[in-house]
């Protein structure tokens, strides 16, 4: 290693703009408990124990939200994360811990009742594209997706009538047809 040359015209990234990604956007007073209640749910499954937990809100609280304009008091850390703690362990003894593990698929009885008289193939495409694509508002539904279906590999025409039927009731509207220049269609959860 110490025979190697030093490396010349390495392009180098400008300082402003390495400040300018590093810079955080602090979460303002209103909907600071909020945002430390939603992190610490999220990163209590990776502590041992409230100690932990405390010393990642703290770290969070530091960092990220605004304790100028108005005070965010250690007081507060220490309540939500006792009560994060305590909602978290209630939940672990209940085997009902599902926060970050993505674990669950809750649907409301609504977008059931609509895709049940849609028939099995629909239902199964349904809940796939739900389980891979529910938190996106953009989904593609791409032909190849018939050999990845969680029972088996589908039949071209199976997949495309199943499609077809999601998208007659509604359940998912085509955005952009598919191309040879941009790929398979686009399409969106309906109404």
């Amino acid at each position: 290693m110490h025979k190697l040359r030093p490396a010349a015209n390495i392009p180098t990234f400008p300082k402003q703009k390495l400040e300018q990604s590093n810079a955080i956007q602090r979460v303002a007073p209103g909907s600071r408990n909020l945002v430390l209640w939603d992190y610490l749910r999220s990163q209590a499954r990776f502590c041992d124990s409230l100690n932990d937990l405390l010393d990642v809100g703290r770290t969070f609280a530091d960092e990220r939200l605004d304790r100028t304009s108005q005070p965010f008091l250690d007081s507060e850390i220490v309540a939500t994360a006792k009560s994060v703690w305590e909602w978290t362990q209630d939940r672990i003894a209940a085997g009902e811990y599902y926060v970050g593990t993505g674990q669950r698929l809750t649907l409301p009885f609504k977008a059931i009742d609509k895709v049940l008289p849609l028939g099995a193939d629909a239902i199964a495409l349904y809940l796939n594209l739900q389980r891979r694509s529910n938190h996106r508002g953009e989904l593609i539904v791409a032909n190849d997706m018939r050999l990845a279906m969680p029972d088996s590999e589908w039949t071209l025409v199976r997949f495309r009538k199943a499609r077809a039927t999601l998208i007659a009731a509604g359940i998912i509207t085509e955005t952009k047809a598919a191309s040879t220049w941009a790929g398979p269609a686009r399409y969106s959860w309906g109404g």
